[in-house]
């Protein structure tokens, strides 16, 4: 097509495009008023993103290494395993034990049980046996007193007759001690001694198995493996380190700030944070400040100011790292006239931030601004935005110059 068909033909485009232009509908967006206010001016600070939680996990206990399925940059949950130390001595030790306790319990158990009828039983045959041999006894020794008087035997047989009597008389006595005992069961001290037997054979399997369960290392909160220590087979002590966990779904912002300055801060109050390595729609976030710590750094003589922000996540990794460089932008300056907008207002992704102003006849307007701190839901904005002109905050991002708009109800 040469040029001078190529300009007729965008002739007669133009008008079709501005009738087409006439007949779309209004879009149908949500609106706020623009509006000026006695508010603090914003000043920019520069820091460093930091992890909410950092934990050098170390080795509870000694042994070589026979799990470690961790790298670093994985992400672990609270309570996943993170290495696991050779345990098979202790795991033989604990079933010795644990053996050990079912022996002390079932002679514990025997005890309370009492003696058995069949034991008591015995006691008494036993009793009455001696009886009867005594009687017999009893009867030898008066056959050989009469037989000595006869000067049939001597008297040597006459004392031996007796002394088996005496005998037979001891065992009965001691039959009859053991019926009692029989019958009365088992002191209350062997009892206790017994029961003593079992809490320390129980004391004894709870030490071995919390000791074979700090042979398993767990992660003590949900986290990202930001550095390994160890390796697969390595042999470590009692408290060598095996990782370093780091807490990533929340970051803080470590913000160095003048003694002055810090002193026109609160906990709570909403802090804009730029991460300027982040594509310009996506490096703007808000955070609450967590902290102000009172302790100054000697160079600098700044206090260290920290604000916490969700980190979103895309595929799994974290949008924000450790160690980014950070500018907050805080309402510290003497208190001026600021123009704010609600935050939504705010269209990211141009050359500049800027916001679409509704004009009389129902059209909008896009209008460069620039962002200051933030006010709770609103931020300040400097900008040719007139005082109490209606912004577009919902239904923006699909705008074009000029294009008519209509506001929900």
């Amino acid at each position: 097509m040469n040029r001078t068909y190529r300009t007729l033909f965008v002739v007669l485009l133009l008008p079709a495009i501005a009738v087409a232009q006439q007949e779309r509908p209004p879009a149908l967006v949500d609106v706020a008023k623009a509006e000026i206010v006695e508010a603090a001016l914003a000043r920019k600070f520069v820091g460093t993103i930091r992890p909410k939680r950092v934990s050098i996990v170390g080795s509870e206990t000694g042994g070589r290494i026979v799990e470690y399925p961790l790298r670093e940059g994985m992400r672990v949950e609270k309570g996943a395993v993170l290495a696991v130390h050779d345990a098979k001595a202790i795991e033989l030790e604990i079933v010795a034990k644990r053996a050990e306790l079912r022996l002390s319990k079932e002679l514990l158990q025997e005890l309370l049980n009492g003696s058995r009828p069949e034991e008591i039983t015995q006691a008494k045959s036993k009793v009455a046996r001696e009886e009867a041999d005594i009687e017999l006894r009893k009867w030898r020794y008066a056959n050989a007193l009469r037989l000595f008087q006869n000067e049939t035997i001597s008297e040597d047989e006459v004392k031996e007759t007796l002394f088996a009597l005496r005998s037979a008389e001891a065992r009965r006595q001691e039959s009859l001690a053991m019926l009692k005992l029989v019958q009365d069961g088992p002191r209350k001290e062997r009892i206790q001694q017994a029961r003593a037997q079992v809490a320390f054979r129980e004391a004894q399997v709870a030490l071995l198995e919390d000791s074979l369960t700090r042979h398993t290392v767990r992660a003590p909160f949900t986290a990202y493996v930001v550095r390994t220590s160890t390796e697969l087979g390595e042999r470590l002590s009692p408290g060598d380190p095996i990782l370093t966990l780091a807490e990533l779904d929340e970051v803080e912002a470590v913000i160095p700030i003048p003694n002055a300055a810090a002193d026109l801060l609160r906990p709570g109050a909403v802090a804009t944070v730029e991460i300027p390595s982040l594509p310009l729609k996506d490096r703007r976030f808000t955070g609450k400040i967590v902290a102000i710590v009172p302790q100054a750094e000697e160079r600098g003589r700044t206090l260290p100011v920290k604000i916490r922000i969700q980190n979103p996540m895309i595929d799994g990794i974290p949008r924000l790292k450790a160690g980014t460089l950070a500018v907050a932008v805080l309402a510290v300056g003497p208190k001026v006239p600021t123009l704010l907008v609600p935050k939504d207002a705010i269209v990211l992704g141009g050359r500049a931030p800027m916001v679409y102003v509704v004009g009389e006849d129902g059209s909008v307007a896009p209008v460069p601004v620039a962002i200051g701190a933030g006010f709770g839901e609103r931020v300040g904005i400097v900008g040719n935005v007139p005082d109490g002109a209606t912004v577009v905050v919902r239904g923006n991002e699909r705008l074009r110059p000029g294009q008519k708009v209509r506001a929900r109800k």
